[in-house]
């Protein structure tokens, strides 16, 4: 009797392996079949992503998100993430189903209410020459984020679609990015405007948004860290200016009310590495300045936004503080390319 259930097993256990194997076999024959009819291949939303706009048959909707390790993404995740974004629901079995999320890593389509979609899901830069191509960036945490991504994710409108605009599917897209997002995403680039923007919470909200491209056109989510050249003049005269006007910052301080904020900017230094951060200034004595780190440093290990923090006035390269609803100091902001005061 034993041996019986023993072959019975077995041959249960051949007919699941058979059938898992048939069904993994058509799963990648339909996605063949749907490259071909699209003529989609791996890798095309990478290449089309380098070339002119203009170059394309139709408008661009694209969006890439650069990784900080491969994601090794399957078509169940990525089917519960569209389902989430468009409120959809799609069949397990595509089958032949008018809508589906097929695919194997690398890639993957995505077909409802007849708009096509491609998913790219490669484990590698999405740059040729990342530490290249950083260096083009100026803003030190894109910089940062375009240095070390290790692989990418992207999501791509088929450029003969027949329905829906590519504003549309933008939206699609972006909300589909969203649900994606994890602690693995470091920065989103958008191919058609050479945008590339770190991502975070607000980002994300904003991918949410009926104006979701707002994240990569709009002004960065936290204050850009900039490179600048300490031997420029029109630096170096921002920050004289700076300091030779010092007391009227003090004087503000001292007669401040208790929704005035004020801030001042100086150097912090860990590991040879220095960076200029602003200051959210509590108290002022002795010749030091106390407050409370405003800037998330970029590569200085040990320091955060938010720690309280000492500086010397001698050491201090900017200030700025707002009276009347208007900003007055932030000399060097124009320099930095900021919306920067002329110190009236």
């Amino acid at each position: 009797m034993g041996r019986v259930r023993l072959l019975l097993f077995l041959i249960a256990l051949v007919v699941i392996i058979v059938g898992g194997i048939a069904h993994s076999i058509q799963r990648r024959a339909r996605l063949k079949r749907l490259r071909a009819k699209y003529a989609v291949r791996p890798g095309a939303a990478r290449v089309a992503a380098v070339q002119d706009v203009s170059d394309s048959d139709g408008p661009r909707a694209s969006l890439v998100a650069l990784l900080a390790r491969p994601r090794e993404l399957d078509a169940a995740a990525l089917r519960s993430a569209v389902e989430r974004a468009w409120g959809v629901r799609f069949p397990v079995e595509p089958a032949d189903a008018v809508d589906f999320v097929v695919g194997d890593p690398p890639m993957f389509m995505v077909r409802h209410s007849g708009r096509m979609f491609v998913v790219h899901d490669q484990a590698r830069p999405y740059f040729d020459d990342s530490a290249a191509a950083a260096q083009q960036v100026r803003e030190l945490r894109t910089r940062k984020a375009v240095a070390d991504h290790q692989a990418w994710l992207s999501m791509d409108r088929m450029l003969d679609q027949t329905c829906g605009d590519a504003e549309a599917d933008q939206r699609l897209i972006c909300r589909v990015m969203a649900e994606l997002a994890d602690d693995d995403f470091l920065a989103l680039f958008d191919p058609a405007g050479g945008r590339v923007v770190v991502f975070d919470e607000q980002v994300r909200q904003t991918l949410r948004g009926e104006d979701p491209m707002s994240a990569l056109r709009g002004p960065a989510t936290a204050p850009p860290v900039l490179t600048v050249d300490g031997d420029d003049p029109r630096m170096q005269a921002a920050v004289a200016e700076a300091r030779r006007r010092w007391p009227e910052f003090v004087a503000a301080f001292e007669q401040r009310r208790p929704e005035q904020a004020f801030s001042v900017k100086a150097p912090f230094t860990r590991g040879g590495d220095t960076e200029f951060m602003w200051v959210v200034v509590d108290a002022i004595e002795g010749g030091f300045v106390y407050g409370a780190l405003g800037n998330q440093p970029v590569g200085l290990p040990g320091l955060n936004e938010g720690d309280r923090v000492r500086v010397r006035e001698a050491d201090l390269n900017d200030w700025i503080y707002v009276t009347d609803d208007q900003p007055v100091g932030g000399f060097t902001l124009d320099v930095v390319g900021g919306e920067g005061r002329d110190g009236r």
